[in-house]
């Protein structure tokens, strides 16, 4: 896992936009050497564009280099690794609370994007078939999916203040939605998590996060009973 290690930072921060602007063109190198420095310029402004929104409280740029900090953590630097990447990048670039085809309009987007930048047919489907992977409502196909699951899950098992923060940004997000219809719809959320017979399918984020995350959901669960 030293490997991830090679990119041009371990852990990138969101409010660093050089820091991500270089990632993001190094990953396009690898992925597209042939298509140019001035187009991945360009897609990644669009990227920035995508998820700087101030409804965004979550699902933004934060989010995103948290994933990448997770993916430094699991993943080695390989081809497939690169596609995971290029899949989180655009995994919530299209996002409206509630809606129920967020993924599969993101995995359209990265599709074009990976076109542009000159990615084959092959590698366009695989990035789409990780973004969908993302709904978190059927079992990953492949260590791959597992592995992209278990980055974007991974905030569950985070320090209770982090997820605590984590919850309240969600919330701020369906600002729409009244208190009933709020702890109904997270309510679900949780229990179906806790339903599962493990919520992370890797061995090593089950071991690091499976103890935490449960126990943050089962606390964030009573509170909504209780409200």
């Amino acid at each position: 896992m030293g490997d991830a290690l090679q990119y041009p930072a371990a852990v990138v921060i969101a409010s660093n936009i050089s820091a991500l602007r270089e990632r993001w063109l190094a990953l396009c190198g690898r992925l597209s050497p042939q298509g140019g420095a001035d187009l991945a310029g360009a897609a990644f402004d669009c990227i920035i564009a995508l998820y700087d929104s101030p409804r965004r409280a979550y699902h933004n740029l934060e989010h995103i280099a948290a994933c990448l900090a997770e993916l430094d953590r699991f993943g080695p630097n390989s081809q497939t690794t690169d596609l995971i990447e290029f899949a989180l990048w655009f995994h919530d670039c299209i996002y409206e609370p509630g809606r129920a085809n967020n993924e599969a309009r993101s995995a359209r987007v990265a599709r074009l994007f990976g076109a542009a930048l000159g990615q084959p047919e092959q590698s366009l489907q695989r990035v789409e078939r990780l973004i969908l992977a993302t709904q978190h409502n059927a079992p990953p196909g492949d260590d791959d999916e597992s592995l992209i699951i278990d980055i974007d899950l991974s905030i569950l098992g985070a320090e209770p203040p982090v997820y605590d923060a984590y919850v309240a940004a969600i919330r701020r997000e369906y600002a729409a939605a009244d208190t009933a219809q709020w702890c109904a719809g997270r309510g679900a959320f949780i229990e179906s998590m806790l339903a599962r017979a493990q919520i992370f399918g890797g061995a090593a984020a089950r071991q690091r996060l499976e103890a935490a995350a449960r126990a943050n959901l089962e606390r964030e669960l009573a509170a909504l009973a209780s409200r």
